[in-house]
C-alpha cells in the first residue's frame, strides 16, 4: 500500500469514533488474516456470554504525526457474533514495525491490553464497559461462565 495509500486511507478513517458505524466483518482472506487469526486464538471463548464467538474485526488508522518519521496509530476492534460485546486495542507504529502481538498470538504468553468498549446483551455486570483487561485476564472471566 506504501505511506501515501496508508496515509490516505488513516486520513478517511480518521474521524470515525462511533461504534455503531464500524463496519465489522470476517477476514478469513488474506487481507487482515493475521489479526483474524490472532483475535479467534488468543480470545476463543467470549468473556461475556461464554460462547465460542466467530470475532467479527474492525481495522483503523489514524496518523499522529507524519515527520521527521511516520507514526500512527493502529486501532484493531473485536466484536461478539453472539452478544456484541466489543472491545479494542491500539498499537502505536513508529515507521514499518508491525504490531509484535499479532506475530505471538499464544493467551498465555501475549499481555495485549484489551479496553471493553460495549459490554454486550448478555452483560451481568455493566461495569465493565471501559475498562482495561489483559487477554489473560478476559480469558480467565472467560473460563468462569
Amino acid at each position: 500500500m506504501g505511506l501515501f495509500g496508508g496515509l490516505k486511507k488513516a486520513i478517511e478513517n480518521a474521524g470515525e469514533t462511533d461504534i455503531s458505524k464500524l463496519d465489522f466483518k470476517r477476514y478469513d482472506g488474506f487481507a487482515g488474516s493475521i489479526v483474524q487469526r490472532f483475535a479467534d486464538t488468543s480470545i476463543p471463548t467470549c468473556p461475556i456470554c461464554g460462547k465460542n464467538p466467530h470475532w467479527l474485526l474492525h481495522q483503523s488508522q489514524k496518523i499522529v504525526s507524519i515527520f521527521p518519521i511516520a507514526k500512527q496509530d493502529n486501532y484493531y476492534f473485536l466484536r461478539c457474533d453472539s452478544c456484541g460485546m466489543t472491545m479494542h486495542t491500539v498499537f502505536h507504529q513508529i515507521g514499518d514495525k508491525s504490531a509484535p502481538f499479532l506475530s505471538n498470538p499464544s493467551p498465555r504468553d501475549n499481555m495485549t491490553m484489551m479496553t471493553i468498549d460495549v459490554v454486550g446483551d448478555k452483560a451481568e455486570n455493566f461495569d465493565m464497559a471501559g475498562k482495561e483487561m489483559s487477554i489473560w485476564e478476559l480469558n480467565q472471566l472467560a473460563e468462569g461462565k
